[in-house]
């Protein structure tokens, strides 16, 4: 078996860890949110297109938002959920 001195012990590399490392994951579906990323904004039981604009936290958003009839707005600090006033990832199909 080898040991922490053994030279010709095999050593973690940085594309092993990088791998495993989660800390980025924002969401159980794995993205993290970065600006130009397509979200969907509730707004109440509609479902509207949105663009991330900035980036509070992980789950935290500025978004730029269009209403079904292409009128764009401005929703800052919305965030993360499936609730009125949130965004999410948008399904996919």
């Amino acid at each position: 078996m080898p040991t922490a001195n053994d030279p010709n012990a095999t050593k973690p590399t940085a594309t092993a860890a990088a791998n495993t490392d989660t800390s980025s994951v924002s969401s159980s579906s794995g993205q993290k949110p970065t600006p130009g990323r397509i979200v969907t904004f509730m707004n109440g039981d509609q479902p509207e297109a949105a663009m991330i604009v900035g980036v509070h936290s992980d789950t935290v958003c500025t978004l730029r938002v269009w209403n079904a009839g292409g009128t764009p707005r401005v929703e800052a600090s919305a965030d993360l959920g499936t609730g009125p006033g949130t965004w999410r990832w948008p399904t996919r199909l």
